[in-house]
């Protein structure tokens, strides 16, 4: 969603809340129903803290509800359909800017969910079913480039994964099934050469691994049986990088590598 289409639905947010909270003052705050159920316009403060706003049809909410943070400044506006169940949400940093745009059912996340960083750029994008992920996710850095792709369905990593360099580059590229890393597993330099190269059966580590150097020359074997190393063959010195952003660089692999069950 644009961020200028988005401006134009929050104007007519406000617009609609003002109007509710006029309607609102022509009501008795803060009552309930014969059954003890939050019922027309309320205004919820704890400690003098205002929270948030808005109108509850016999304890479900209805229409537009502001929340807030503590020094008054809007955090979210959420517009409440069908008797409480359907919530569109629009979430903003501390200055103003939008955090996230999406969609609740029955208080779960649903469909399109996205999110910005606090120059209104987007850094990530969602997708669920009822509280479920399913569908691409993705994320961008903060020049918006792709940096990271996978699939879920029914809340399991499903198919490849892939993520990015700033520039565009492959730096990752595996395979998921049933929420595992399955086959071939590919690391990458920032200049396209291999850094390592191995399989995964069910996330554990199978077989030979190859290290490659900076320069692009195999360093070593690594042979790996049942998730556990069982042999390794230096095949080149370790060599230490010539420059502090490929130092930077290598350890950045090697701690990925560790997360990922690879010493």
């Amino acid at each position: 969603m644009k961020i200028r289409l988005i401006r134009a639905i929050l104007m007519f947010g406000f617009i609609s809340g003002f109007a509710l909270w006029a309607t609102g003052q022509q009501d008795t705050l803060n009552k309930v129903d014969k059954n003890g159920k939050k019922h027309g316009y309320w205004i919820k403060s704890e400690r003098d803290t205002l929270l948030y706003e808005g109108r509850f049809d016999h304890g479900n909410p209805a229409g537009l509800f502001v929340y807030y943070y503590p020094d008054k400044k809007i955090k979210s506006t959420v517009e409440y359909t069908q008797q409480g169940k359907e919530a569109r949400a629009v979430m903003y940093h501390a200055n103003g800017a939008i955090m996230a745009v999406g969609k609740y059912w029955q208080q779960k996340k649903d469909s399109t969910w996205k999110y910005f960083n606090e120059s209104e750029r987007i850094i990530s994008i969602e997708h669920y079913a009822k509280g479920v992920a399913d569908g691409d996710w993705v994320k961008y850095n903060q020049d918006g480039m792709l940096i990271e792709k996978v699939q879920y369905v029914n809340g399991l990593k499903q198919g490849d994964w892939l993520q990015y360099f700033d520039d565009g580059k492959i730096k990752i590229k595996a395979t998921y099934r049933d929420n595992l890393l399955n086959g071939i597993f590919y690391l990458y330099y920032s200049s396209g050469t291999f850094c390592v190269a191995g399989k995964y059966e069910n996330s554990i580590p199978v077989g030979t691994w190859i290290h490659y150097n900076i320069k692009g020359e195999i360093e070593k074997k690594e042979t790996y049986k049942g998730g556990k190393k069982i042999k390794t063959e230096q095949l080149q010195p370790v060599t230490e990088p010539d420059s502090p952003e490929a130092k930077k660089e290598v350890e950045e692999m090697r701690q990925q590598l560790r997360n990922l069950g690879i010493e």
